[in-house]
């Protein structure tokens, strides 16, 4: 379950959108639907489903959440 006070808790860094770099582990939707790993110039690679090979994409094509920097 979503908890709002986790990236005050956590060691990570919580970047901006604008300010992602590569290895950034990016949210969409919401902190536990799905996610994937920023690898620069605004895309992203992350697996799509189940059955599906892992795919670039760009970072808009879901609905950005959040991103951590570990």
């Amino acid at each position: 379950m979503f908890n709002p006070n986790y990236y005050r808790r956590c060691a990570c860094k919580a970047p901006a959108l604008d300010d992602l770099q590569s290895g950034d582990i990016i949210y969409w939707y919401n902190n536990s639907q799905h996610n994937g790993l920023s690898i620069g110039d605004g895309k992203a690679i992350h697996a799509p489903r189940t059955g599906k090979n892992i795919e670039i994409t760009n970072l808009d094509s879901m609905p950005y959440f959040a991103a951590t920097r570990p």
